[in-house]
């Protein structure tokens, strides 16, 4: 899908601080926010994705041998990932143009997107697309800044001469900057819904949106209750995209702090898809974290990892329904 004249959306401030705005006004996704059913070609094999805010990735050089340790185990991290994903979405990598080459050169068979901030300390998001998954759409994609820094989108279509007929595929990458107003936030989410909305094209949707599923909480570690509160933009996008499925998983994805010097324990990084939940349940879609929080000392969020599987030919035996399934209305 191309961009039209007039659509292109600008950060308000130079420094990252401030939400996109768009002329534009939202009109429904697939027509009216419904769910996408496969084509023939449907997506005819396994995708899995990993998205993860990695809290700086490039920007400011290590100055130290620990923090030159820690940049090094990074990058290893991101490149482990990028050789057994088909997409890795990364939010919070900092820096600029600079970053992605590095990157390439480790990944040199792999397609490397990313939109950055103007300032290079804030801000910054990336998409790395496995090679094996360009064969399947015949090598063609092309990326579409929906916000810079912020909201990056990669299109996979088969074209013409294509040996596949998959349907195409987009895959975008978000972070929702908890700073910003709750006008700031609806208007991304309306030029989300209004660009990611073209019928018969597959969407996933994924990365750190700085809130948890409505009426969900969040954890304080020292006691283990669950602080409820109400978030009108949680369910401003619930709405919003009420056609989409929630690939959930049910560990907290983020760390940080709360009041006074209490840990608040969050499930903040999320992947969603517009692919309809009995075809989800047929290719047996699951998420999971990698690692757990108490262990994760490279950044303040794991990594998230959804994977749908191959189409089963033949009904057999299943454990059960998986997490996501169950929270289905």
């Amino acid at each position: 899908m191309t961009q039209r004249a007039g659509e292109a959306l600008t950060l308000g401030r130079g420094d990252g601080g401030a939400a996109c705005s768009s002329s534009e006004d939202p009109r429904g996704l697939g027509g009216g926010g419904s769910a996408v059913c496969l084509s023939s070609g449907g997506m005819g094999c396994c995708l899995s994705f990993a998205t993860w805010n990695c809290h700086t990735l490039f920007g400011r050089a290590p100055t130290n041998k620990e923090a030159r340790r820690r940049f090094n185990r990074k990058i290893a991290r991101v490149v482990s990932m990028a050789k057994k994903h088909d997409a890795v979405l990364l939010q919070d990598v900092h820096g600029d143009e600079n970053g992605l080459a590095s990157l390439r050169r480790l990944l040199p068979r792999h397609v490397i997107f990313g939109s950055f901030c103007e300032n290079r300390s804030a801000g910054g998001v990336a998409i790395i697309v496995n090679p094996k998954l360009l064969v399947h759409y015949n090598g063609s994609c092309s990326v579409r800044v929906l916000c810079p820094g912020r909201c990056l989108v990669v299109d996979l279509e088969c074209g013409e001469g294509s040996s596949f007929n998959f349907d195409p595929l987009s895959i975008c990458c978000v972070h929702i900057v908890p700073g910003w107003s709750s006008g700031e936030k609806r208007r991304l989410i309306d030029s989300l819904h209004a660009r990611l909305g073209v019928p018969g094209r597959i969407v996933f949707l994924a990365g750190d949106l700085n809130f948890p599923a409505d009426g969900e909480g969040r954890i304080t570690q020292a006691t283990g209750k669950v602080k409820l509160a109400v978030d009108l933009v949680a369910s401003y996008f619930e709405r919003k995209f009420s056609g989409f499925t929630e690939l959930s998983q049910s560990r907290p994805t983020r760390s940080g702090p709360g009041e006074a010097v209490t840990i608040v324990l969050s499930r903040i990084d999320r992947v969603f898809t517009n692919v309809t939940p009995s075809e989800l349940l047929a290719r047996n879609a699951s998420a999971y974290i990698v690692g757990t929080l108490e262990k994760e000392d490279l950044s303040d969020h794991v990594p998230v990892v959804a994977v749908v599987g191959p189409r089963r030919r033949r009904a057999g035996r299943r454990s059960g329904a998986p997490e996501w399934a169950t929270l289905l209305p």
